[in-house]
Formats: structure tokens, C-alpha cells, sequence
């Protein structure tokens, strides 16, 4: 799906999804909580499912939550695909829990606050992934203002597979300031740290232990391989941060995940909605009916034209009548019928 995120940082509002394999009796979190986000544009999310999920009752679920004060746009969802995607078995040549050694990975950059070893019980996730030791932007408090700083990973030899695409995968947990202050990325480098590639960055508070896992082209499997989790924070504000566990590296054929574009059959519906007793536009009535909605809008430099509203309504008949609601707080709410007409504009 592509989505639009602007929410308050995770320890208050955050945005994820489920997955059921049981038709909804139980639910399982695949990505997020996130939270923390000011994103500038849409952005394309992914998530890759094992075969236990090909079931006859199947469904997603984006789940939003949201506490008693300060609010934000919120979170924007559009074009949702389920696709099949052909995995191919991977090999993995990279794998640390650091558990009983700290893997190799160095921390460095202008004020780091990367630590070693087991988190404390507050502020951060409470607990490793995989116990008891983790990388972390301060094992007990908070990160530093004014960061730059790296957590680089070993130099792995990757040229045995220079026909096959490096995956690198972790789990972590984060929460900071919002991404237009502080924020991590995750970068490579095929030229031994001479220059390095960003592959992932400003994706938001995850307040619960999330796997990652990202994809890179051939290019990259080379003998002097490395990736790093770069984090930057600005003057002030400062928050528990960056923490990370059980990192890996595998190799596979690359595979692409595309969704495929399907005409839906259906109509523009298009009107306004007024005050019945004056005639007045109304501004912000919510217009919906089962399967479409939108909302009674004014454009700066149409006023003659306020209140109006359009939407595309999905059809399996043409034409097909549709019931469609108005609703606006302190009025009673209007249901009509609509013959909506496909390749259309019904007004």
C-alpha cells in the first residue's frame, strides 16, 4: 500500500497492521506500531507474508490509535494490493544476537550515545528482542542532543554471491522526537566505506520489537561489504531512541513485488450539500455509502461553488442504485438512492 503519515509520536498516537489467519478470532501485529512521522509525500510500504496465510478467510486491518489530546492529520492510505510473490529460498552468511559479544559492530559520529549490552527496565522496550543484550542509543535514558552517529557493522564478504541480492534484516524498537528533528537510517556500502547509500531513514517511533528486512541489488555483493544504523538528532528534545537486535545478512535471488493495475468498474458521483431550511452550502458534511465517502469541501477560487462534493463509487451493475448519506454534526443525517452510471458522471 502507499500510505501519508503525519502523527504524534508513538507513546501517544501510532499507526500499524494486523493479519489474521483465523477469519478475525485472532490477530497478529507485522508492521508497527509507528508513530512520530511527518512524512512530505506518500510512501510505498510492503509486507511479505509466509504461505500459512494462503487461508480461505484471510483479512488485514489497519489499526490507528490515538490518546485524549494534541492531534494531527492522521494517516492517509491508498492503491492496497495483495499479490503473490515467488520467494526464493535465502542463504545466510551474516548473524548476530549480540548476546555473547557485541558482533563485531562500532560505534562512532559526533556525540554517540550507542552502548552495549542489556537495557535497562525503563525508558526504552524494557527487555531484548532476544535476551539480554542489544545496541541501543543509551542502554537507560535518553539519546544525546546534537548526534551524527554510527552503529557499522563488521566487513562481510559477500563476493562468493555476486550473482545474488543481499537482504539485511533486524529487529528494532525507536521512539524519538518527530523525523523532522531526530531520526534513523539504515546505509551500505559496496566500496568498503568509502561511500555509502541510504537505504531506509525517517520511518517513524516503533513502540513494540518490529522485524525489518531490506533488500538490496547484486551490485552490493561484493568481499567488503558493510551496513551501519545512523542516527541524528538535532539541539534538544531528546527521548529513549534507537534499539537494535538480532541483525542478519542473507543472499537470494532477487525478487520484485509489484502490484498489478485492475480497471474497477463504477461512476463519479458529484453534488452539494446545503442547509435544507436556508439553502446555505455546508462545508465539511461527511458524503458515503458501503463501499465510497468523502467529504463537502469549498475550493479558495470556486466560493460559487461551495459545499460540493465528488467521489468515484464502485458498481457491479450499470447503472446500479446506490444509497449514499449525508452527515454533519447538529443536522440530521440524509440518506438518497443514486442510479450510478459507469464511465460516468452521475450528478
Amino acid at each position: 500500500w502507499w500510505d501519508w503519515k503525519h502523527i504524534e509520536s508513538a507513546s501517544y498516537d501510532w499507526a500499524r497492521v494486523d493479519v489474521t489467519k483465523d477469519g478475525g478470532a485472532t490477530w497478529t501485529t507485522l508492521w508497527g506500531p509507528v508513530g512520530g512521522v511527518a512524512d512530505t509525500a506518500y510512501n510505498q510500504q510492503t509486507l511479505i507474508l509466509d504461505p500459512s496465510y494462503n487461508v480461505s478467510n484471510f483479512q488485514f486491518r489497519f489499526y490507528f490509535k490515538s490518546d485524549g489530546s494534541v492531534v494531527y492529520e492522521g494517516w492517509y492510505i491508498d492503491d492496497v494490493g495483495l499479490v503473490e510473490v515467488p520467494v526464493p529460498p535465502a542463504t545466510q552468511v551474516f548473524f548476530t544476537n549480540f548476546d555473547s559479544d557485541n558482533g563485531g559492530f562500532t560505534a562512532s559520529g559526533t556525540n554517540p550515545s550507542w552502548a552495549w549490552g542489556a537495557p535497562a527496565s525503563t525508558p526504552g522496550p524494557g527487555s531484548a528482542h532476544s535476551s539480554p543484550n542489544v545496541w541501543a542509543t543509551n542502554l537507560a535514558g535518553d539519546y544525546n542532543s546534537s548526534e551524527e552517529s554510527y552503529l557499522t557493522s563488521p566487513v562481510i564478504d559477500l563476493s562468493d554471491y555476486s550473482d545474488l541480492a543481499p537482504t539485511i534484516s533486524f529487529y528494532h524498537w525507536m521512539d524519538s522526537e518527530s523525523n523532522s528533528w531526530d531520526w534513523g537510517s539504515v546505509e551500505a556500502t559496496k566500496d568498503g566505506g568509502v561511500t555509502w547509500d541510504i537505504i531506509w531513514q525517517k520511518f517513524g517511533d516503533i513502540t513494540e520489537w518490529t522485524p525489518k528486512s531490506l533488500q538490496l541489488d547484486s551490485s552490493y555483493a561484493v568481499s567488503n561489504f558493510q551496513f551501519r544504523f545512523h542516527f541524528h538528532s538535532d539541539g534538544s528534545v531528546n527521548y529513549p531512541g534507537w534499539y537494535i537486535d538480532d541483525v542478519g545478512v542473507t543472499v537470494s535471488e532477487a525478487f520484485e513485488v509489484t502490484a498489478p493495475c485492475v480497471i474497477i468498474p463504477g461512476g463519479a458521483v458529484a453534488g452539494f450539500v446545503t442547509d435544507e431550511m436556508t439553502d446555505e452550502p455546508i462545508i465539511g458534511a461527511d458524503v458515503y455509502s458501503d463501499t465510497a465517502a468523502t467529504v463537502s469541501f469549498v475550493l479558495e477560487d470556486d466560493t460559487d461553488n461551495a459545499g460540493v462534493y465528488w467521489l468515484f463509487q464502485p458498481t457491479d451493475n450499470n447503472p446500479e442504485d446506490v444509497f449514499f448519506t449525508a452527515s454533519k454534526d447538529l443536522y440530521a443525517d440524509e440518506t438518497a438512492t443514486v442510479s450510478v452510471v459507469q464511465d460516468a458522471v452521475t450528478q
